[in-house]
Formats: C-alpha cells, sequence, structure tokens
C-alpha cells in the first residue's frame, strides 16, 4: 500500500462501484455534480476500479485500489469537504505483525486506533511573527547601511514564511498522502559562517493515486533520515507536484 489508512478509504473498502457511490451519498461526500450527475460519477468509479485491478494484475507498487478511485472522484470534481475532511482523517492501525492480524480475528482488540488532524501551531506562528517585528525594529532604529540590511532582510523573511505558509495551507485543506522514499540525503552549507555542520537536506520520490511517480526536495525535518528511509508525504491530487512530507510542516503539526 502505498499510502496510509485513512477514514474515507476505509469506507469503500470491498464495495462495488454503485455501492461506492451510494456509500458515498449516505455518508454525505458527494459534491452537487456528484449528486445530480450519478451515471457520469458511477462510470468513473468503475474506470478507477478497472485501472486499479490492472495495475494490481501487472504486479505495479502504488495506491490501493480505493484509493485510487477516491483520486479519480475529487480530480473530477465529485467530492465535497467532507469527504475530503474523512480523507484527512489518518487512521493507524497498530499491532505487531500483519499476520498475526490475518491469522486471528482476536487480534483485532490489540488494534491501536489514531486518528491525526492538522493543528496550526500558534506559538510557532507567533515567534515568527515577532521575528519579523524585530527585524523592522531594527531596520526603523538603525542607520545607513545598517538599515537597508535589516530592512531588506525582513521582507525577506516575511516573504518565504507567507510562501510556505501558503503552501502548507493548501496541503492541509485538499490533501492525499503516500509512502515516499528518500533518494538522496546531502548537507549543503558546511563551513559557511553561522551554519555549523551544514543543513541536511533530501530529495525523496513517491507514487501518487495516478500511478505516476514524483518528487520532493526539503530541508526541514530531514535530521536523521538518509537514503532508502521512508517518509509520509501529503500532496495535492489535483497537481501531485506540489507535496511536502509530514515531518517537514512548519506552520502545522498532525494529532
Amino acid at each position: 500500500m502505498a499510502e496510509i489508512p485513512n477514514a474515507l478509504t476505509d469506507l469503500l473498502q470491498s464495495k462495488t462501484p454503485n455501492e461506492i457511490y451510494d456509500t458515498l451519498f449516505v455518508e454525505r461526500c458527494l459534491s452537487h455534480a456528484g449528486i445530480e450527475q450519478r451515471a457520469q460519477c458511477i462510470a468513473l468509479v468503475q474506470e478507477a476500479d478497472t485501472e486499479a485491478r490492472r495495475h494490481r494484475e501487472q504486479g505495479m507498487v502504488g495506491p490501493t485500489r480505493e484509493y485510487e478511485i477516491v483520486g479519480a472522484l475529487i480530480a473530477g470534481g465529485y467530492l465535497n469537504d467532507r469527504a475530503k475532511d474523512l480523507l484527512a482523517t489518518i487512521t493507524y492501525q497498530r499491532t505487531q505483525t500483519a499476520s498475526i492480524t490475518q491469522e486471528s480475528d482476536s487480534t483485532d482488540a490489540s488494534l491501536r486506533l489514531r486518528t491525526m488532524h492538522a493543528k496550526l501551531k500558534l506559538r510557532v506562528a507567533a515567534f515568527y511573527i515577532l521575528c519579523i517585528a524585530f527585524l523592522a525594529y531594527l531596520t526603523y532604529r538603525t542607520h545607513w547601511p545598517y538599515r537597508a540590511f535589516y530592512g531588506g532582510l525582513s521582507v525577506l523573511a516575511a516573504v518565504s514564511l507567507i510562501v510556505q505558509y501558503r503552501r502548507e495551507h493548501v496541503l492541509v485543506q485538499n490533501r492525499l498522502s503516500a509512502i515516499g522514499v528518500v533518494t538522496e540525503y546531502k548537507v549543503r552549507g558546511k563551513g559557511a559562517p553561522h551554519l555549523g555542520k551544514g543543513v541536511p537536506v533530501i530529495k525523496y520520490q513517491f507514487v501518487a493515486f495516478d500511478q505516476k511517480t514524483y518528487e520532493g526536495e526539503t530541508g526541514w525535518g530531514a535530521a536523521g533520515l538518509e537514503e532508502g528511509s521512508q517518509v509520509t508525504v501529503l500532496y495535492n491530487p489535483e497537481n501531485p507536484a506540489k507535496n511536502h512530507p509530514l515531518t517537514s510542516f512548519i506552520f502545522y503539526s498532525f494529532r
């Protein structure tokens, strides 16, 4: 499985295309288009189902059947915000081994279910705002050329943080998840002033619901990883090229 379990795909497991549509309707997960265009919606589910089965027969490693169906429905505009909220509810079932779970139903009692929701890190946001405010204060209080230096630094910091926040916010509001693999680990800035041992940066790849491989790069939360390490990646189903590792979010935590 190339993604972590979530409440939405859990609802759709082992159901036929018609049953999937009925389940989504009962759970109030369909958008206006999904309700009005029932035949087209079911046809899209059948198409995604056929494609997923073909991938499985070919031995391709990637998202589950349910995940591919959900991705196709989102891309087609047939799911609403409630469906995306369920998709964002990440569920982990922890047990010692998968084989033990399959061998006996009694081990179901030992499964630990944990849901995770995105939460804004208010303290982190406040800290960065104070840092920018302090730089702005230095800009006002100092004289040239320090005024230009602190002014430029405050503007650069503000723009960078706004861009990062918007990037994370978009993913939090509309996201799918996948398990990625670190393909490259390196340290940048070794020997540079104030950087100490340098800044670790990773490159990673993952397979999205469309069975295509995407990649990304980040330096935040990269410490302790190495080539071959697995990372959970959140990505925009409408454009999987927009993605970010779960542990690399600055402004959001997942609980």
